[in-house]
């Protein structure tokens, strides 16, 4: 009897890693960033260094940095967009949402971030918020007259409170922790 050999060629595919960048080396590497939209999504930011180097921040209406590798950013970094409407941050891995004052902003996404609290918030434009998937277990101190959608979902929320949203249409808070004290009056009509 024949003994047949077998020889198994395994090739190992090695995809490249994003290289980790900051916004002024990203800037440098790509060029000016100019526009009412800036997205800045899937492009392995680690750091918001040189975001003010943004030709004409005043006329910036929509930012998105989703999908990178940020861990902080401070509201010095993104106040420099007065007139910021839509700011999408989800999918990075920040721990703080700071205090933005960003009196025109609609739309806010923080979803899948490693935020824990969200507190001192004045934002009077706000419409909808979208802060799913986080281990966030607190909202206190919220200043959103305007805010009519609020997805909360899959965080540990335990308590709610001292928060102002007068014309909320829509909550959605499941999948969170099995005791929610909520603190907030809301005309049961306005739930859905």
């Amino acid at each position: 009897m024949k003994k047949i050999s077998l020889v198994l060629m395994i090739s190992v595919l090695t995809i490249p890693a994003i290289q980790a960048l900051s916004v002024a080396e990203y800037i440098d590497k790509s060029g000016p960033i100019t526009g009412a939209e800036i997205d800045l999504s899937n492009q392995g930011l680690s750091s918001l260094n040189g975001l003010e180097l943004i030709a004409t921040p005043e006329s910036v209406t929509a930012l998105d940095l989703s999908n990178n590798k940020l861990v902080g950013i401070t509201a010095e970094q993104l106040n420099i967009f007065p007139n910021l409407k839509r700011l999408d941050l989800s999918k990075n891995q920040l721990t703080v949402l700071p205090s933005l004052n960003l009196p025109k902003l609609k739309k806010l996404k923080i979803k899948n971030n490693n935020i824990s609290e969200i507190s001192n918030l004045n934002l009077p434009e706000l419409i909808k918020f979208k802060a799913s998937g986080n281990p966030i277990q607190t909202l206190s101190d919220l200043n959103l007259p305007k805010l009519k959608k609020l997805k909360m979902k899959d965080n540990k929320l335990t308590k709610i409170s001292n928060i102002n949203m007068p014309n909320i249409k829509k909550i959605k808070v499941g999948g969170n922790a099995s005791e929610l004290f909520v603190e907030l009056e809301i005309e049961a009509k306005k739930i859905k």
